[in-house]
């Protein structure tokens, strides 16, 4: 009896800890005010979509079917809310988490515990688990379906079989995205194969085998149920299929090739640098880490060739870098990890420390004042550094100076990941470009106002009548809760209401008075180089993004 429960308490290590510990601070940072930032208008069209579907009047489940009805489960579950309808992308982000214990095997154990950190940590992965889209659930998707595959060639396990088929059917109902990464896995193949077929239990089982047989069925189940919401709503199944049409719809348009390497750069420094580092030191040690240097790669390539940038692409960008970073941290905490002494690199610490955050400061005077002197002192800054290396270098060996500088890089680029990622998460700037069309936090002073309004003329506060001009999904959204709304396409003489809501400056109606409000900002992709840029970089600051008002006139009669 004390034997089987001494076996029992033995899967609580402090590796489990550790990975447990990853996945909770993941979760609470996922979770943590998840409805402050109003819901774009991406999201709030969604949002109003499954709103529909769960009052019983219909409801589009284009772009997500799977979203579509999950949304409307949540908003069952929990009330219409921008945290209900944030919630799956929430708790998939936070499953994602924990993907990597499966993989130990091929990533090593600690490289496996810190894509798990990074995972956690990452400001995008933390940003598109807070948004209302299927990106994240097409990423966790994917890595199931490739995680699950690689352990079913490894052990033969009908169980990991069964991982990946579910992955691959939820990420088909998802979002479109996954066709990208099917694009990358496929095309991987004959290169794989040219290399010798994957040996193990799983890959030489006849596909006509029990075991497939019920992965095909299990796989079109779930594709079926998910899409059509439990065969509530037949009508998702076409939506799963028009998901491969929306896909080859963006490669039409022209934008900038560069944009995601500048989403890269603002937003995942310590990941890029990492993963690139990894890609040329352990990228070509088996396929395995292959395939990572290949995913990125030609990610990187069709994204740039794709016309429509999405900032949501980036997280497929980065999921190869993390793989990549953890069997790099891997390969330097087994060869340098035992050797750190701290009264050495913290020295070195001590004195490189300051000289970055003067080079920061430096830095930012630079993005607000010109001069020689500024370029005089941030060359200095730089020159300090060099110098510290240097002697560390010689009076304490090339060991330390080669620990010190890896972590005076991961701790500073660390630092630049975390203040991104707050700042893009959990702040109200709109000048951010992983944002896209950001809904003005003013859209929710809007409701306020009229249900103030309709308070005090209808003693009511959702009520008085409204007449809206056009369908903008964030006011569809936002006002969701006025039943006496009209729609219309043009402002004429016939409109009785006390409220109308347009864009317009003026209105061609008697005794209107008009109160603005901001709907939207944009990011100003054009006008930021130079000074301007590093001054954006720094503070959140630059040139103004485009925006839009609306303007809510009210009866004085």
């Amino acid at each position: 009896m004390e034997e089987t429960a001494r076996r029992e308490r033995t899967w609580l290590t402090v590796e489990v800890g550790l990975y447990l510990l990853f996945i909770a601070l993941g979760t609470a940072l996922r979770l943590w005010g998840l409805g402050q930032r109003p819901l774009s208008p991406e999201e709030a069209d969604l949002a109003y979509q499954g709103w529909r579907f769960y009052k019983g009047l219909g409801g589009d489940p284009r772009g997500s079917p799977l979203l579509f009805h999950a949304t409307a489960l949540s908003f069952l579950l929990f009330g219409p809310s921008d945290y209900g309808a944030r919630l799956l992308p929430a708790l998939a982000g936070s499953v994602l988490i924990g993907l990597s214990y499966l993989l130990r095997s091929r990533l090593g154990r600690v490289g496996a515990l810190l894509v798990s950190a990074l995972l956690a940590f990452s400001p995008s992965y933390i940003f598109f688990s807070r948004t209302l889209g299927g990106e994240i659930i097409v990423a966790l998707g994917t890595v199931a379906f490739l995680f699950g595959l690689l352990r079913y060639g490894e052990n033969g396990s009908a169980r990991d079989l069964y991982l990946a088929i579910v992955g691959l059917a939820l990420s088909l109902v998802a979002d479109s995205e996954v066709y990208t990464i099917l694009i990358i896995y496929l095309s991987f193949v004959p290169l794989l194969l040219l290399s010798g077929r994957p040996a193990g239990g799983g890959w030489g089982d006849d596909l006509l085998s029990q075991s497939w047989l019920r992965a095909l069925a299990l796989f079109g189940a779930i594709v079926v149920l998910a899409s059509t919401g439990g065969l509530v709503n037949p009508g998702g199944l076409q939506a799963a299929i028009d998901l491969f049409p929306t896909w080859l719809s963006q490669w039409s348009g022209q934008g900038p090739w560069s944009y995601h390497l500048l989403l890269l750069l603002s937003y995942e420094p310590l990941i890029l640098i990492l993963g690139l580092l990894g890609a040329g030191f352990v990228g070509r040690r088996n396929p395995f880490s292959a395939f990572f240097v290949y995913w990125l790669g030609v990610s990187l390539i069709l994204y740039a060739l794709m016309g429509e940038k999405s900032p949501a692409a980036l997280l497929h960008i980065t999921l190869p870098l993390i793989f990549l970073s953890g069997m790099l941290l891997e390969e330097l905490v087994a060869s340098i990890g035992g050797g750190i002494s701290w009264r050495k690199e913290g020295l070195y610490l001590a004195l490189s420390l300051p000289a970055v955050v003067y080079l920061f400061l430096q830095g930012g005077g630079y993005s607000h004042f010109e001069g020689v002197e500024r370029i005089f002192l941030l060359f200095s800054s730089f020159f300090f550094l060099a110098c510290v290396l240097f002697l560390c270098h010689s009076w304490l060996g090339r060991e330390v100076a080669v620990r010190g500088g890896i972590l005076l890089l991961c701790l500073v680029l660390g630092a630049l990941t975390w203040r991104a990622g707050w700042r893009v998460n959990y702040g109200m700037e709109m000048a951010e470009p992983l944002l896209g069309q950001a809904t003005s936090p003013d859209i929710r002073n809007l409701v306020e106002a009229l249900e103030s309004l309709s308070n005090q003329r209808e003693r009511d506060r959702h009520s008085i009548g409204i007449t809206l001009l056009g369908e903008n999904p964030a006011l569809l959204w936002y006002l969701r809760g006025f039943p006496n709304t009209d729609f219309i396409s043009t402002v004429t003489e016939h409109i009785t209401t006390p409220v109308v809501i347009t864009p317009q400056e003026e209105l061609p109606l008697p005794n209107y008075r008009g109160q603005r409000f901001r709907l939207w900002s944009f990011w100003p992709s054009q006008g930021l180089g130079g000074r301007a840029l590093l001054e954006w970089y720094l503070y959140r600051e630059g040139l103004p993004p485009p925006t839009r008002d609306i303007i809510m006139w009210v009866s004085q009669t």
